[in-house]
């Protein structure tokens, strides 16, 4: 991917025009070079950060409420190109949902799928540890953070994406990296369970076969007691034996009836085939 020019639809934004070759800079001057202080502080207000970040904005980041409070109406568009393909990839402050690649309208998911795809050719391990936005700020830096170890950017939250996605765009194997995560995470598991397993002893009956009698006492007291608040709760209506003989009645009328509808299916079987011997021995006569 080789970023081409960055817009707006505003005339106060300034186009930005990438070199076709070799680097391109955006600097910051001292305003008074004698003076001392945080040099750091002397080189802020001439958006680089807001550089960096407009352009995530418009390569398929999360949506930045910031721009939408303080940016409404605005639009900007990121041209680019992948090969011999020009892209332009266009995003509204106040439609961040959804982005306009080349004129047709994808939504975050979608265009960052679909980028992703072309960009690079995922394999079928590493799952959502690998994407096109999660390997993109090793590209384009964000935050502070990302500049103070260049092995890992701040959307690595565990040593094993940084190495994964590391190992995927050097182009090496990482199956054996996938494999150790889940020995890893297999061994964290077991681990787990073996405290809870020494912590809670309905757990450690539940696996042993031993049975503690003071804690299976206890089990069935609180039982009892939960059952003797249900019974007292529970009430009878007036008329309950009553509605149950009479739904019983009602249940063995239906009982008759479905017996006496058997009976009058299987006479009616008995007619119809009846009929139709008589009929076929009616045509053969004559």
């Amino acid at each position: 991917m080789r970023l081409i020019k960055l817009s707006a639809n505003q005339p106060g934004f300034k186009t930005v025009i990438f070199n076709r070759t070799g680097l391109s800079l955006i600097v910051g001057t001292r305003t008074n070079p004698d003076e001392s202080g945080d040099d750091d502080r002397s080189y802020n207000g001439v958006g680089k950060s807001l550089l960096v970040e407009i352009i995530h904005f418009c390569l398929g980041s999360s949506s930045n409420p910031a721009f939408k409070i303080h940016l409404p109406g605005w639009e900007f568009s990121l041209e680019f190109a992948i090969g011999d393909v020009t892209w332009i990839a266009r995003r509204d402050t106040q439609k961040q949902g959804e982005i306009w690649l080349n004129g047709k309208s994808l939504r975050l998911k979608d265009f960052n799928n679909y980028i992703g795809n072309i960009l690079f050719d995922f394999p079928d391990i590493g799952d959502k540890n690998l994407s096109f936005r999660a390997l993109l700020p090793r590209f384009i830096r964000r935050g502070k953070n990302d500049y103070s170890d260049p092995r890992k950017t701040e959307s690595d939250k565990e040593d094993f994406t940084m190495l994964l996605r590391n190992l995927f765009l050097l182009g090496l194997d990482i199956g054996l990296v996938e494999k150790k995560f889940q020995l890893r995470r297999r061994q964290i598991e077991v681990e787990e369970f073996e405290r809870n397993f020494k912590k809670d002893p309905f757990i450690r009956e539940y696996y042993t076969g031993n049975k503690d009698a003071s804690l299976q006492a206890k089990h069935l007291e609180e039982q009892v007691v939960r059952l003797e608040s249900d019974l007292a709760k529970f009430q009878i209506a007036e008329d309950f034996y009553e509605i149950e003989r009479e739904a019983n009645r009602l249940n063995k009328e239906l009982r008759d009836l479905k017996n006496q509808k058997l009976v009058i299916e299987n006479a009616l079987n008995h007619v119809e085939k009846a009929c139709r011997l008589a009929l076929m021995f009616h045509v053969k006569r004559f």
